[in-house]
Formats: C-alpha cells, structure tokens, sequence
C-alpha cells in the first residue's frame, strides 16, 4: 500500500506509484515552482499563441503532454485516467466512491460549482504536466531549460478574442521542437488523443448497439483516437471547425459578445457561473465551442468527442478551452472581488450529488483532495487561483494595492478585448488611470468608438434623433428551456437578418434514473441585440419592435442528427425580448448599470 506525499512541485502521484493499489489520495495543490516570494508573482498560463513562439517552454510542454498520453491507462495520473474524471468511464477514480448512486462522471454541468469544480481539475493535469516537464529539463543539462520547466502552466485559447478560430498548432498531426538531439518533428499532442486499447474493452466504454445503446456513444468508444468533426468514416475535419463553427454566422462575434456581457451585466456569482440561472453566463459560450469543436450533423456517427460531455476531457483541446474559461471566471471574480458563491439547491445530479442537496462553499468537491491528502477540496479552497500557484496576464494582483485598483484594470482590460465597439461605454479613455505598484498592468486602447451619427437610423430622422431624449437601451432576447424538452441533446440558435445572435447548447440531459431522482434541470441564456440593431435607434421603442419582429428568429435543432424541430413540440421553451434602460460606462475602466427588464411579448421570434 503506497501513500504518495507532495513534493516541492505539489505533486502527490506522477507515474505509476498507484497502479492496483487500495488507497492513493492524490494531493492537488497546484504547481509552486517559479513563484517569487517576496512580490508573490506567479507565472502565468499563457496563451497558446504566446506559448507556442517560447522556444524552450512549448518543447517542454509539448514533450511532458506525450509523456502523459503515454503512460499506463491504469495509472492514476495518465492522461487516460485523468480525462475519465469528467465522464465515462464512469468508474471512481483515487478511492471516491459514487455515493449518490446515479451516473455520469464527477463533473457538475448546470449549477454553481461548475467553475470551481474545474479549478482543481486543471490544477491536476497542470501540476502532473509540470513534474514530466522538470524531469525533461533536466535531460537538456541547461539551466535555461530548468527555469522554462520552473514557469510553466498550461496554456489558455482564448476562442473570443482576435485571431479567430481554433489554433493552427492545433490541426497538424506533428509538430516541430527543439529536443535535445535538434530540431525534430514529434507527435502533437495537441492534434488528438490516441487510445492505448483502441477500441476500449465494452466494460470501458460502449461498443455494442442495442435497444437501451447511446449510438454516439457507441460511435466515440469505438475510436481508436478522440475526433473533431468526424465524417462518416470517423475521421476528423479541422477545416470545418472554422467554416462551419468560428466564421460561419457571425460566431465568433457572438462568443465575443456573450463573454462581454457577462462580464457587464452580471454581478453576482451565482448567475455567473451556471446557465441554470436566469441571465448571462460564461457555461454558455462554453458550451457552443465545445460543439463547434467537436461538431454534430445529419449523417450517423458525426459527433466528435467535444460534443460529448461523457467523452469531451480525452480531446487535448478541453483543456486549454476549459483553462480559458476559468481564466473568465477569475477576471470576473478580480473585477467583482466581493461577489461570492451562494446557497443553492442541486438541480444536477453527479457521482457525488444528488439532486434536492444544498450547495455551498463547503460542498466536497469530489473526486479532489487538498495538500494533507485527506480533505476534499471546496468552493472555499479554490476560490482563488493564486492556491494553485498560477496567474493569467490580465490578473497580476501582486502589482496592486487594492482590489479596487485591480479591479479597474481588468475591467479595462475586458472592454479592450472584447467589446471593440465600446458598446454603452461613453469613452473609452479612462478618467484615471488604475494604481500600481510599479508597472503599468494593460495596455492602452488601440481603438475608437464608432460613432453612431456615421449610421442611417431606421425609425427617427437624424434632426429627430438629435432633439430626443439621449435615452440609452440595450436589447436582449432571453431563453429557458427544460434539458429534458426532447429527451437528447439540443440547442438553440437565435439569428437576426440571417446572422447569428447567440446559440444555448444544452448537453446536460438527465438519464432515467437522474430524473426519478428529482433532476429538474433548465437551462438559460440572454444574447444581446446590439450588433442587429446597429442602424436602428436602441432608444427608438416602436422602430425596434417593428425590426425584430421581421428580423429576429429563435429555432431548436437537434444537436446529434442537425435536424430542426419545430417549437411547440419542446416543453417548456421560453423566448423573450425585452430592453432595459442603461446607464453608460463613464469610461473603459467602469461596466455600464442596467436597469429593469422590459419584456415585450408582441415579439414572438
């Protein structure tokens, strides 16, 4: 019996300490090396961009994510192993039992401790990537390789920000470093995943039809490796994650806006963090690129990994997606430090919780263990990132006085990447300019708002409008729907003058068993109207009424089969469009308040 103990990397298991052994906690406690103690500045997870042009630190990266995709399946810490916390193969993993009895993996979808949860999920796979990393340096006898081993973190893709649409270094089957031998082309563990055992034995994952079978399911446990997009002869199509996902529609435009108006109009952090509140979250947009990723058509057997949250963690590309979205949250969590997480009653049932049970700070995070290897995580132990010894560029605390001063400078830093319009921001030059200690945090604006006198306006003259009341609007159309409407997988896509608005994937649905239990699943989401409603006056109420009900169209299609299924066949489909009054933003370093919903039921989109 092995009792593994934390190293100077916080690293609990590396490699095969825990194969068939009866206890084996595993401590998450993040990676702590390259932290500086005086300031307590942490090296940053950096963008895949930024890490990709490092030299050093994407050889060692690239080298330590193969070394894990390599180990043993039954090791506790391969990737295989690591990846099936999440969802199938159903099985425990570090000795936590299953003890609510129902299916489905340890990850909980639709209520608040989705971000936390996931926080010492990334922790894992960081601080074992980061151990196979130190022990390449080493291979490389030079210091410089040892220090780039030091200040690694897993990278982030920020899939709402310019350069659009997935990575390039995420497409190539290979990929070139320098190893200690030259300059060579190595496998890419970017591109995919390749199973050990392909396909998987049945008691791993499904492989056999039959009346009670997931035929996706089927499909995915069949592979030899994770795909994206798949044909129908399962193999992948990256040029589709872009034509048909990120450029088509408007999407990324729309990514971009769902992010920034959570980052607006939410404040607190209950609606923040799950899309089974009303309002804006960022579960939302993550939940669209996981489809657009992983993909879903009319034909059998089109559905990737990422579409799947049974099989999503065994695509390399969940974790830098999920490594982003907690990057949100904790921008999110600096620009409203006083925010925090509140009592709940479950709706979404996991391994470890059962529909009906409160959640709170203190609810065990199942299947995670802190540093004395006995105590579960919580919400409260993974409030903040700097436990885990990481950072992002945009959240350098140590650099500030106060939260206030923080606070500011994320907030700028938001507007700045993604609200390029400045939208319902009055000037984009902040009035002061957030304190630091030494160096100034983010960059200045490189960019102008557009002027709304360069538009024609639909509804009022242009003297018309001059002489009105200058009456800020911002318009949305808002959706809640029952996961269990249509008993598989769905969505819900909005469009205005055929471009898309926003799209609510829904890829919770509660089992049988879930839903004898009392799962009640809803899912909401709010997308904002401003980009329809560009050349159209938002404070002009009956010119707006009167374009989107000729403009604005919401339609549910079935994510598996692509197929559209008319409305009024889905219980419990909720749509509306309403307008609130706005205060604006003095400046980029402020979000604008917004006032009360005004629903108007004469728009039925």
């Amino acid at each position: 019996m092995l009792f593994p103990s934390a190293s100077s990397l916080g690293l609990a298991v590396i490699v095969s300490t825990c194969i068939d052994v009866v206890v084996c906690k595993v401590a998450i406690t993040g990676v702590k090396t390259g932290i500086d103690a005086k300031t307590g500045a942490r090296p940053a997870r950096r963008n895949i961009y930024e890490l990709y042009k490092d030299e050093k630190q994407f050889a060692l990266y690239v080298q330590a994510m193969n070394a894990m995709m390599k180990t043993d399946e039954k090791t506790i810490t391969s990737w295989f192993s690591i990846a099936g916390i999440h969802g199938r193969p159903y099985t425990t993993w570090d000795d936590v039992d299953a003890k609510s009895g129902l299916g489905g993996g340890y990850c909980p979808h639709g209520n608040s401790l989705f971000p936390t949860w996931h926080r010492p999920y990334l922790a894992l796979i960081e601080q074992v990537m980061a151990g196979h990393a130190q022990t390449i340096a080493k291979t490389y006898k030079s210091k410089d390789y040892e220090t780039a081993a030091d200040n690694l973190r897993i990278p982030f893709w920020d899939w709402a920000a310019t350069p659009y649409g997935i990575p390039d270094m995420m497409t190539w089957p290979t990929i070139k470093i320098n190893t200690t031998e030259g300059a060579k082309n190595v496998t890419n563990p970017l591109y995919r995943y390749e199973f050990a055992r392909s396909p998987e034995p049945a008691d791993v994952f499904p492989n056999k039809t039959g009346p009670d079978a997931d035929d996706d399911d089927v499909f995915l446990g069949r592979q030899k490796t994770t795909v994206r997009r798949p044909d129908k002869s399962g193999n992948s199509q990256m040029v589709k994650i872009n034509s048909e996902g990120f450029k088509a529609n408007n999407k990324s435009q729309s990514l971009r806006d769902a992010v920034f108006m959570t980052f607006a109009k939410t404040k607190d952090y209950n609606t923040m963090a799950t899309q089974n509140t009303k309002g804006t979250s960022f579960e939302i947009p993550h939940g669209d690129v996981h489809v657009i990723i992983g993909g879903g058509g009319s034909a059998a057997n089109t559905i990737g990994h990422m579409t799947s949250l049974a099989f999503s963690a065994f695509d390399p590309s969940f974790w830098i997606h999920h490594a982003n979205v907690d990057r949100l949250v904790a921008m999110w969590q600096a620009a409203y430090p006083d925010a925090w997480l509140q009592e709940e009653v479950n709706d979404a049932p996991t391994f470890t919780m059962r529909p009906g049970e409160k959640l709170n700070e203190k609810t065990p995070l199942h299947p995670f263990t802190q540093a004395d290897g006995k105590t579960p995580h919580t919400s409260e132990s993974s409030r903040y990132i700097k436990n885990f010894g990481y950072s992002y560029p945009d959240i350098q605390d140590w650099k500030f006085n106060n939260t206030k001063d923080l606070s500011k400078a994320v907030t700028q830093r938001v507007n700045i990447l993604y609200n390029k319009d400045w939208h319902l921001v009055s000037s984009p030059k902040p009035t002061t300019t957030p304190k630091v200690k030494s160096v100034t945090a983010t960059s200045k604006p490189t960019a102008t708002p557009t002027s709304k006198s360069t538009y024609k306006i639909r509804g009022m003259s242009l003297s018309e409008r001059q002489a009105a009341p200058k009456v800020p609007r911002e318009w949305s159309v808002a959706i809640s729907v029952s996961n269990n409407a249509l008993g598989e997988p769905f969505y819900v896509k909005c469009t205005a003058n055929n471009v898309v608005v926003g799209k609510m994937v829904v890829s919770a649905v509660p089992n049988r068993d879930e839903i004898a239990a009392g799962a009640n699943r809803v899912t909401h989401a709010e997308f904002t109207l401003k980009n329809t409603l560009k050349t159209t006056d938002v404070g002009d109420v009956p010119a707006c009424i009167k374009y989107l009900q000729e403009q604005l169209k919401c339609e549910v299609w079935k994510t598996k089969s692509d197929s559209k299924v008319d409305k009024k066949d889905v219980k419990g489909l909720v749509i509306e469009v309403a307008d609130e009054v706005v205060n604006m933003a003095k400046d980029a370093t402020e979000f604008p308040t917004f006032g009360e919903r005004s629903v108007h039921k004469e728009i039925s989109p």
